[in-house]
Formats: C-alpha cells, structure tokens, sequence
C-alpha cells in the first residue's frame, strides 16, 4: 500500500495513516456531511471513505496498551483522544458511540453536540471483495449522439456523457464502441482520446472486434479491462492474447464455441473451466479473467429460471475454481424488449440485490438512473458482514 494507507491484516480493512479526516471537532451529521462531500469530490480519486462503524474502530486497539490504546507498532499520526463512530446507539437513537483512544473504552456522544474528531475508514476488504463495484454501461454506439460525435470526430458529447457518470459514482466506464467495420483503429482511438482526457476511470474496452481491440489497448493510458473473450475460436486467437501481451485483465463469457448461451448451471461450469484453460494455454493469469455468466433477457422462453441459473453460478464459481474469481453481469440485459419502463426498474432493482447477495463483483448498469443506482448500492450494504447503521444509507 501506499504511505497514507495503514492495512490492518486481521481485519481486511484499510484506514488512512493521518488519522484525523478534517482539523477540529464536529458534531455527528457534519462527520457525515464531509466524508459524503470528499467521496462526491473524489479527493484524491478516491469515493469509498467512511466514517467507520464501532466495531471497527475497536479492532484497532491493542491489549494491555494506553494513549493511545494502539499497538505499540502502529503506524497512525495525529491521533485524538475521541472519535465518532457510525453507530448509533440503540437506547437512544440521539447518540452515537465513541471511542476513546486514550485508554480504549467506547462511550456514547450526543450528536447535536461538536465534541468528537472524526476518522475515515478508506474501505472495505473482504476476503471475496465482496462490495459490488458500479461500471457505467451508458457509453455505447447505439446511441444517437455518440454515433454522430464518432462520426464528426467531436468529443465533446462523449466527454460530457462520461463526465455525468462519473460524477455519479461509477467505478469505471465500460466504452461500448461496437465493431465500428472498416475503421476499426481511428474510430477506437477516438473514443479512447476523448474519455481518457476527462477521467482516471478504469475503462473497459467493449467490442467483438479483435482489431479495434488491439487498437483500444494500445491506445488507452487508463487502467483498462478487456471486454471480452469467449470460447468462439476468432477470440481465443486475436482478443485473449493481447490480456497477457498488455498485462490486463479480460473479461470471459460463459458462451459456447458458436455463441450459444448454456442452458443452466452445469453447462456454465463446465464453459467456465474451458475457459480458464483456454486462459491458462495463453499465458493469462486466472486472477486476470472476469467471469460474465450472461444475464439472460427475461423474455426468452426459459429467461427466468436462466437468471436464476446465473445466480447460482456467481456463488459457486469460487469454490469450483478455487480461487476467489471475480464476476461481471449486465443488469441491462434482463429488460431487453421491455416497453414498460417502471415495470423494467422495479425488475431490475429487484434482481441487482439477488447478484448482490450472491456475490457479485462488478455491475454494468444505468449509473444515470439514481433508483437503480440506490438499489445497488444498498444491496451492497445488505451484503456486508458487518455492523449495521442507518449512516451507511445515503
């Protein structure tokens, strides 16, 4: 990690070293406030600070050791004496826990009252990374606007449309740009220049088409993903060779030779597999590859009992490979051909909790649409195995 980060190796969890988030004491909601307002800014690129909850403050103090009650090796500057926690006390919902770093003991603030520091816990590592990371889906070439901008060379409505996404929590950006034929390399190019400049974002690099691939990887400066490859013999040749050559991961979908979509859950695993050799043959790292089990549109025939196929899949892929592999789904697939669009979001909201729960690594979804946005990310809370506060739902 990096000097201003402390890994606490018991817990998983990563703290800032300065252990104060903002000079001067404040009261409880203006702790919340401000680690709200840093998350939204981005400081320092980073949007996953918290304020963290009792429990986790604890962990931190050390047997038999006082002012502060730290282990003696800790690795913390500017430590105050008292500290809010996230937790509120369930006496009285007016306080909220504290922890006195002098001597150890927890107590409970009245939150109205500007009496505590406040620290920043930078986030969560679970041992399966189980917090669901928000990848915009909303730059893609069958958008009107994005078409004519590729056309004209303008990247002004492509940065404008990343921008907005950025600026709603995204993690990163999936760039859809589609085979894009003849010009392949100038047209991924483009759309690499013009997001590149505007955000840090990790991007994916989102077509079927090997050469505009190897035009996007050789182009982009962003952390990217590779989105993707799959059993189909043109991939495995011309797309899954450039995740090692570039040092990248990829994304592999759970399809047949031919494209079909497996029928249920044993025929995932058994694609899953041959596509960890086929990965494995070609020299990428399993750690590299990003299982898409493909989310099925529920108007297909056997759409529904497929979607629960996909869940399944998602929790057992870990144990079948032996190693914690990271999963990807495109929530957007689910209500391909609907007409009723609330009908859609409350499907949606519904089924992003269910890939939530079984462990989930990355959503491709609107991050323009803020109801599906707050769904997901509350079912990220609901995933966690730790204390609750309201403090978390924002």
């Amino acid at each position: 990690m990096k000097n201003e980060a402390v890994v606490d190796e018991r817990t998983g969890l990563i703290w800032l070293r300065y252990a104060n988030a903002f000079d001067g004491f404040m009261d409880w909601n203006t702790a919340f406030n401000q680690i709200a307002r840093m998350n939204r800014d981005r400081v320092q690129g980073q949007d996953e600070r918290r304020v963290p909850e009792i429990r986790k403050l604890e962990s931190l103090t050390g047997k038999y050791c006082h002012s502060p009650a730290l282990p003696m090796d800790h690795s913390f500057t500017n430590i105050k004496k008292f500290r809010w926690s996230a937790t509120t006390s369930q006496y009285d919902t007016g306080y909220a826990w504290v922890l006195y770093t002098k001597g150890g003991p927890v107590e409970i603030g009245h939150k109205p009252l500007p009496e505590f520091f406040c620290g920043r816990l930078r986030v969560l590592i679970p041992t399966l990374e189980r917090a669901m990371k928000l990848i915009a889906d909303n730059l893609r070439i069958t958008r009107s606007d994005i078409r004519r901008a590729l056309q004209r060379l303008d990247p002004k409505p492509v940065q404008a449309l990343v921008k907005s996404c950025e600026a709603r929590g995204a993690w990163a950006i999936d760039v859809n740009t589609g085979p894009l034929g003849k010009q392949a390399a100038p047209g991924m190019r483009f759309f690499m220049e013009a997001v590149q400049a505007v955000t840090d974002l990790p991007l994916l690099i989102d077509t079927a088409n090997p050469d505009a691939m190897a035009a996007g990887v050789k182009a982009v400066e962003n952390p990217v993903i590779l989105n993707g490859f799959s059993l189909e013999p043109r991939k495995l040749e011309q797309i899954l060779p450039l995740a090692r050559e570039y040092d990248a991961d990829i994304v592999g979908f759970l399809l047949y030779p031919d494209s079909r979509v497996p029928a249920d859950a044993a025929q995932r695993f058994e694609v899953a597999m041959d596509l960890m050799e086929a990965a494995e043959a070609a020299g990428v790292a399993k750690e590299r590859v990003i299982i898409d089990p493909v989310i099925p549109p529920l108007a297909w025939a056997d759409g529904i009992v497929q979607a629960r196929h996909v869940l399944e899949v998602i929790r057992t892929l870990p144990d079948l490979l032996g190693f914690p592999v990271k999963t990807i789904g495109g929530i957007s697939n689910l209500g391909t051909n609907a007409t009723d669009r609330a009908a859609r979001l409350v499907i949606e909201q519904s089924y992003i909790a269910m890939l939530a729960s079984a462990g989930l690594s990355f959503a491709l979804l609107d991050i323009l649409n803020p109801d599906l946005v707050k769904a997901a990310r509350v079912s990220g809370i609901l995933a966690e195995e730790t204390l609750f506060s309201w403090g978390m739902v924002s």
